[in-house]
């Protein structure tokens, strides 16, 4: 805001402050001056879920599938970039930061349960470096229609290993969404090495989805793990089972 007095120009920068040197960045929000934020780079935008979901409910429905010889269980991992064109970036100009994400399946005959969910914060939060722990939401991936995976790593696992990410994913739920400490990619990951030692991921150093797609890039040759290149128009994530009674 600017206004003239005594022959004199005056200003408030975007904080307020009396000819502060904060302005609005191209992320669209205030840096710069007295913010304490040097630059966009700084400024994450972390969209919360399209709904916050009750992920026990949701993971009790496949108690509904008979468990038997016959029954099928899956786990995959997946990665969306902030940018798929450029893989290496971990942030964008408008602040997106990407996503990391699970599916579970299991299968018996023609009977059939599917759920996507991921680690968010509970409401959309701008996270900076004075801002970056708020409360966790948890969320169903499909019905977010601009959803991508950009690289997967589905593995076929056992029922103690299909219980044992059950639990993981119920506990892990009632964390603090933490940008730099954890994040989705930190509970997607917690989530699935389960599957360890015949399909490892290690946490850490792989706490951002552009360090994980690298992560799961670079063990391509040696495991089925399915890069998806169309960039923007890559697959969304599988379609949930409704929930049940």
């Amino acid at each position: 805001m600017d206004f003239a007095g005594g022959g004199e120009s005056y200003h408030y920068d975007c904080i307020g402050v009396l000819n502060g040197e904060a302005y609005i960045g191209d992320c669209g929000q205030c840096i710069g001056g007295t913010t304490g934020i040097s630059s966009c780079a700084e400024v994450a935008v972390v969209e919360a879920p399209t709904e916050n979901i009750d992920l026990q409910k949701l993971l009790d429905c496949f108690k509904n599938i008979l468990d038997n010889a016959n029954t099928k269980y899956k786990v995959t991992l997946h990665v969306e970039l902030a940018d798929p064109n450029y893989p290496m970036l971990a942030i964008v100009s408008n602040g997106s930061v990407g996503h990391a994400y699970i599916t579970l399946e299991k299968s018996n005959g023609s009977d059939r349960r599917v759920l996507s969910y991921g680690f968010y914060p509970r409401e959309s939060s701008i996270l900076v470096p004075l801002k970056y722990v708020v409360p966790s939401g948890m969320g169903e991936e499909s019905s977010n229609d601009k959803r991508r995976s950009d690289i997967s790593y589905p593995v076929d696992i056992t029922k103690a290993t299909f219980d044992q990410i059950i639990n993981t994913s119920i506990q892990n739920s009632s964390k603090q969404y933490d940008l730099n400490s954890y994040n989705c990619t930190n509970y997607a990951v917690d989530v699935f090495n389960k599957t360890i030692p015949t399909h490892p991921i290690q946490a850490s150093g792989y706490s951002t989805p552009s360090n994980l797609y690298s992560k799961l890039k670079a063990l391509s040759p040696n495991y089925p793990i399915q890069r998806n290149l169309k960039g923007w128009n890559n697959p969304g994530a599988p379609i949930s089972s409704d929930p049940c009674n």
